[in-house]
């Protein structure tokens, strides 16, 4: 008897459950498995509401500027979803990637969880649209891999695109990535060492990306798991504050590298991330025969409407094509614009790539 009213118990929690929150009733399978797994009423909920069915249904009806396509959709599950366990001290992506959580403060309360699909506004450091542009970048690449991530924070670019390369058969594979904070590279070489990333594969440097070769002053981050936003600047030109308004306590003097010298030592790259915090315009620009030379995949990070003027410019005038693009916003400060969130411009080259 017990039994037979707990599991009534179950059917009408579910049903109520699913009908608040999907609007529609619990299906069969389903149904039957919480039967068996007699989630209590809170569980429940929360797993509703984490649902791509929930998430994907709340941005259309507010109207959200980034709803998935259906061919979106279909991109991202084109790759099996991790099904595997948490870690505590560990997040993991639908990929399996694993990060340590210590890496970015903002995440610490998200050790031992596992992700599901970056859909529909993308996960913990990703949009949607730079995780399309990865995954149809990867459906291009074939027998080895070359990846370049510049401004790379702690690598999570270049680990994802090898993670890809691997569950598609490829091992042959080259990661170049470019850090001007000596603290975050060396988060990019634990998470390279967390994910089974062979230092033989990897070539990670200590420099800021620059229009020219020569010096420049970095900040050193008070914290360097609470601040992703530094930006290199000349030496002699600090004002004791960043382009943000933050205080500069500390700088340290890095090489400066720019895109042409990177790409002088490789024949082809597969995908190249860029995300170096407002720079993005001037050193592609400088840089943009031997990018369409070389370059088959661009995804770029945008920090400011005028540089995603100029890049809009200065890529389609070199014969590359715009596939995904999500301006960044911004939040008024006394009629001052603020940058609230990144922009994301995703771009194909036609003469290497379909």
């Amino acid at each position: 008897m017990d039994q037979e009213r707990d599991d009534q118990f179950t059917t009408v929690l579910a049903q109520q459950a699913y009908r608040l929150v999907l609007g529609r009733p619990v299906e069969a399978a389903h149904l039957h498995a919480m039967i068996e797994a007699k989630p209590d009423g809170l569980s429940l909920l929360g797993h509703l509401l984490r649902s791509e069915e929930f998430l994907l249904d709340r941005a259309q009806r507010l109207g959200s500027v980034i709803v998935p396509s259906r061919a979106d959709l279909d991109l991202i599950r084109s790759i099996p979803r991790y099904m595997g366990p948490g870690e505590p001290g560990f997040v993991r992506d639908f990929l399996g990637i694993r990060t340590d959580v210590r890496f970015v403060n903002a995440i610490v309360g998200l050790s031992g969880a596992v992700e599901g699909y970056p859909i529909p506004h993308g996960n913990f450091h990703g949009d949607l649209d730079e995780w399309c542009g990865l995954i149809d970048a990867m459906e291009h690449v074939s027998g080895s891999l070359v990846a370049m991530e510049l401004g790379m924070g702690w690598g999570p670019w270049l680990v994802a695109a090898a993670t890809i390369a691997r569950k598609r058969g490829i091992e042959a594979i080259r990661l170049v990535g470019v850090e001007a904070s000596q603290d975050h590279l060396d988060f990019a070489h634990a998470h390279c060492a967390n994910n089974g990333i062979d230092r033989e594969m990897t070539r990670l440097i200590h420099a800021a990306i620059t229009s020219a070769d020569g010096a420049v002053e970095f900040p050193v981050a008070d914290d360097p798991a609470e601040d992703w936003g530094m930006a290199a600047f000349r030496q002699g030109e600090s004002t004791g504050h960043d382009y943000r308004g933050h205080l500069v306590r500390q700088t340290e003097i890095v090489t400066g590298l720019s895109i042409a010298t990177l790409l002088a030592e490789e024949t082809r790259v597969d995908l190249l991330h860029v995300d170096i915090q407002g720079h993005e315009a001037e050193c592609i620009g400088a840089a943009i025969e031997p990018i369409s030379e070389k370059v088959a995949s661009l995804i770029v990070g945008t920090h400011g409407r005028a540089i995603e003027d100029a890049l809009m410019s200065c890529l389609g005038d070199a014969g590359w094509k715009l596939v995904r693009e999500k301006p960044c916003q911004f939040r008024l400060d006394d009629g001052r614009p603020t940058l609230l969130v990144d922009g994301c411009q995703v771009w194909k080259n036609p003469r290497l790539r379909a």
